[in-house]
């Protein structure tokens, strides 16, 4: 049975297209902003790799990341108008791997803020506005991910899962199913 019943206030096949449309605008502006950071370290002029700071292979992965989530939205919105339930599973994968990175990023900007509070910045606006940004992407892409979830479900199992029937392994015939009313019955 699906998780969700509606996706907010439309069904589940338009709330995964829109959730879809949304993945693929965030995914192109983190991978933009990824991008851009990686350009502008310098990383991608140099030849060789001993001076790079680890910090920024962050920066590469994530981009891998968010190219992955991009392209597996497109799969989503294929899936859900194709009504192709394997094709919601990449987006899925990638719907989960993006969550917990925001969570990473979460915890990241909360220990940039201490830090900074310990060493009297009280006010340090950036960083505070990336952890809301980040919480509110945990809360969007949760939404998002359990929608394209129930699709998959609704998808897999029908749209009213009452109808779904489990087999038995070894079939079972009740007996006034097996016997006509011209059979004897035998005892």
């Amino acid at each position: 049975m699906p998780i969700l019943k509606s996706c907010c206030c439309c069904g589940l096949q338009r709330g995964c297209i829109v959730a879809g449309i949304f993945s693929v605008v965030t995914s192109l502006a983190w991978a933009a902003w990824g991008g851009y950071n990686l350009y502008e370290s310098g990383i991608l002029q140099t030849e060789s790799f001993s001076d790079i700071a680890p910090f920024y292979y962050g920066y590469a992965v994530g981009v891998g990341l968010w190219v992955f989530l991009f392209l597996s939205s497109f799969l989503l919105v294929a899936g859900v108008c194709c009504d192709r339930r394997g094709l919601l599973i990449p987006y899925i994968v990638a719907a989960i791997l993006a969550i917990l990175v925001h969570c990473a990023l979460c915890a990241l900007y909360l220990y940039i803020l201490i830090l900074a509070f310990d060493e009297g910045y009280v006010n340090d606006v950036f960083n505070l506005t990336a952890l809301s940004l980040s919480g509110v992407f945990i809360v969007l892409d949760s939404l998002s991910l359990l929608c394209v979830i129930s699709r998959y479900q609704e998808l897999r199992y029908g749209e009213d899962a009452r109808l779904v029937r489990q087999e038995s392994v070894f079939p079972v015939q009740s007996p006034s199913i097996a016997m006509t009313a011209s059979q004897p019955r035998r005892y």
